[in-house]
């Protein structure tokens, strides 16, 4: 699904927030990052609200679901190869 984000909110390096709307749905997207030790916890949450989230919420939920997945897999790989080099 194509969708047209905004960034709501950038706060380094603790917070990234966005929001964004695309086929009835609007969505808000954050990430949260804390300090831990010789780490980092990486937090992030999303919703969706309008006609479609209430038309489809199994399907998106599963999306939102796999999204947040690949996302935070796509992060470890960024940070882990960084890390190597």
């Amino acid at each position: 699904m194509r969708i047209v984000s905004e960034l709501g909110e950038v706060d380094p390096p603790r917070r990234i927030a966005w929001t964004g709307r695309t086929l009835g749905l609007r969505a808000v997207h954050t990430w949260t990052f804390e300090e831990r030790g010789e780490g980092t916890r990486v937090q992030t949450e999303e919703s969706f609200e309008g006609w479609l989230a209430r038309l489809l919420p199994g399907l998106l939920r599963r999306t939102l679901r796999s999204s947040l997945e690949n996302g935070l897999a796509a992060l470890a790989a960024e940070c882990e190869r960084r890390a190597e080099g």
